[in-house]
C-alpha cells in the first residue's frame, strides 16, 4: 500500500493567519495543579465564528482540560477540532480526550505517538495497541496520523513514524489507508493531493 502525502495541498496556506491570530490571542499559565491551561481572549473568540479548524498541539494530562474543550464544541459545533499527540497517550486518563472525538467534528491526530512510546521503540507495539483502543472508543473515522516531524526525528526516520503501521498485523488494509491519509483529507477538505517525491536526503 503507498503512503499519500498531505504536506503537498495547495489550500493549506490561509490557515497560517488563523493560527498567528490563535496564538496572539492566547493567555497561558501554569500550575502544578492544573498543568497547562489555555484561555482564549474574546477577540479570538470571535475569530472562532468564522474560521473552520482550530489544531490543539496537546492538552493537559488526563481530563483536566476535557470539560472547557466539552464547553467549547457546545458554543461552537460548527469548528472541526484536531487534539494533537493522541491525547497524550501514555499518560493516566489519555482515553478521556479520545472520547471528545465522538462530537461530530473533533478528530484525533496522532503526532508524536512514537515519541511517547520511544522507551518500547519500533516497531511500537503497545502505540498500535493504543490506536485499536481508541477506535474501540471512537471510530477509525475519528483518528489521523502525524509524524511530530521534526521534533521526533532525533530518535527515529520519518519513514519509521508511519511505517510501524503500514508493517502491523493488528490492522487491516483500509483501516490503515483511513488512519494514513483518507481520514485527514476527508477532514481538512484537501483537492487534488500528489503524492511527494521522495526527498534525498531526509531521513
Amino acid at each position: 500500500m503507498q503512503v499519500r502525502s498531505l504536506l503537498s495541498a495547495p489550500n493549506i496556506g490561509k490557515y497560517r493567519q488563523i493560527f498567528a491570530d490563535f496564538y496572539s490571542s492566547l493567555f497561558t499559565f501554569h500550575s502544578p495543579l492544573a498543568g497547562s491551561i489555555i484561555i482564549l481572549s474574546s477577540s479570538f473568540a470571535t475569530t472562532l465564528s468564522g474560521c473552520s479548524f482550530l489544531f490543539i498541539r496537546h492538552m493537559s494530562d488526563g481530563d483536566r482540560q476535557t470539560g472547557s474543550l466539552t464547553e467549547l464544541i457546545s458554543q461552537y459545533p460548527d469548528l472541526r477540532i484536531a487534539i494533537g499527540h493522541f491525547g497524550m497517550v501514555t499518560r493516566d486518563g489519555w482515553t478521556e480526550q479520545i472520547k471528545l472525538a465522538k462530537n461530530k467534528n473533533v478528530r484525533i491526530e496522532s503526532g508524536g505517538i512514537t515519541w511517547l512510546f520511544n522507551e518500547e521503540f519500533y516497531p511500537y507495539p503497545s502505540a498500535v495497541r493504543a490506536i485499536k483502543e481508541a477506535t474501540d472508543i471512537c471510530g477509525y473515522d475519528k483518528i489521523m496520523w502525524g509524524s511530530d516531524y521534526p521534533r521526533t526525528m532525533v530518535e527515529i526516520t520519518y519513514k519509521m513514524s508511519f511505517d510501524f503501521v503500514l508493517k502491523t498485523d493488528e490492522l487491516s488494509d483500509s483501516q490503515k489507508n483511513a488512519f494514513l491519509y483518507e481520514n485527514a483529507n476527508t477532514f481538512y477538505g484537501f483537492k487534488g493531493l500528489k503524492e511527494c517525491e521522495k526527498i534525498k536526503h531526509m531521513l
